[in-house]
């Protein structure tokens, strides 16, 4: 009987599994990454050889996940998975064909082996049960009478009492930072400017976070996935104290051109990854809670990052400016929604005709 060990590495609600080289036995096939433990060696002290040698990475070995006793064609073996940390370096394709940082859900989209199925049903029976810390979300929003959040009306003189409110209250409501999409952030900051990649070329960076102001204590994040916008500073600068000085977190895609992080990097902005290829929202608050301590997060659009905050049950109150204006064209508060219930817990009527109300989320009964 072989003596074997595995680590489940994770990443918020993600974990990670590695692809069997094409030329040894179940080739082709996903596992846990790890080995065989060789005289003399402890488990834990054969885990960590085997992550190095495998990813390149130190770890932390934490508690027994779970072990299992499996009986293969050519040896039985005896499998001890550990939680695990990776405290040094990023994941390398050193020995395996593939590596994948996955969630529970996508687990029956890979073919495993066969002894990994019972820490496999584990996984995916711990999950049910596990919410990820995050921030609290207020989404913070002008909007007009028929709810539109975009669009001409913003411009109309009718509108800049409500407009002034909104920023009165963004001062006052400030959190530990305020979150908007890419093209919120390109019209409010960025302006269209985008650097000279080229520049960057002979600079590589690994796929892992970099936190440049860990401290800060006031931040402003860029939902960007594809790292499209062109800081010039690492803090915002703007007239309103409500935004003025925040550092900026930019939140990425693994896919991200690897130039935009050495670009980052230079400018001296925060940036974190994601998901792969699309936004793994979880995982972005569960960062931007446990790695800059932001405990309250102001979200300030657009309509399709309000959207995706809301189908996820990431919006916990809605703070909202209507100024008395129809707007006819533009885009909604929250696109792409089945609906949410929410209960309205406070209103004020402002000069202008501008009324402000707050909802909370009602809760489940």
């Amino acid at each position: 009987m072989k003596e074997v060990v595995a680590a489940l590495l994770r990443q918020g609600n993600r974990f990670l599994i590695c692809q069997r080289p094409a030329d040894k036995a179940r080739a082709l096939l996903w596992e846990f990454v790890g080995g065989k433990v060789e005289p003399g060696e402890t488990r834990p002290v054969a885990l960590a050889r085997e992550c190095r040698e495998e990813l390149g990475v130190e770890i932390e070995v934490g508690e027994v996940f779970d072990d299992v006793l499996h009986v293969y064609n050519d040896m039985t073996v005896h499998l001890t998975v550990y939680e695990a940390q990776i405290v040094a370096g990023a994941p390398q394709r050193l020995e395996h064909n593939d590596l994948r940082w996955i969630t529970p859900a996508e687990i029956p989209n890979y073919e495993f082996c066969q002894a990994d199925q019972v820490i496999l049903e584990k996984i995916i029976a711990t999950a049910a049960n596990t919410k990820l810390e995050r921030p609290n979300i207020l989404c913070h929003m002008v909007q007009s009478i028929d709810g539109k959040v975009t669009g001409a009306f913003l411009a109309q003189p009718e509108t800049a009492e409500a407009t002034n409110v909104y920023y009165a209250l963004n001062r006052e409501l400030r959190g530990d930072a305020y979150a908007c999409g890419r093209v919120t952030m390109e019209e409010s900051f960025t302006h269209g400017f985008y650097p000279d990649m080229t520049l960057f070329e002979d600079k590589k960076f690994p796929i892992e976070d970099y936190i440049a102001e860990p401290d800060a204590g006031f931040f402003a994040v860029a939902f960007d996935t594809h790292g499209r916008l062109g800081w010039k500073e690492s803090r915002i600068v703007d007239d309103d104290p409500g935004y003025h000085d925040a550092h900026i977190i930019e939140v990425l895609c693994e896919n991200v051109d690897p130039r935009y992080l050495a670009y980052m990097r230079r400018v001296g902005v925060s940036y974190i990854f994601a998901g792969a290829e699309e936004l793994d929202l979880p995982l972005a608050l569960h960062k931007l809670k446990t790695l800059f301590g932001i405990e309250r997060l102001l979200l300030e659009g657009g309509s399709l990052l309000n959207g995706t905050f809301l189908r996820e049950g990431f919006v916990d109150a809605i703070s909202l400016v209507t100024a008395p204006v129809v707007a006819g064209e533009g885009k909604s508060l929250f696109e792409g929604v089945e609906g949410c219930a929410f209960t309205l817990a406070e209103t004020k009527t402002y000069e202008g005709g501008v009324l402000w109300s707050y909802y909370a989320k009602k809760e489940e009964d």
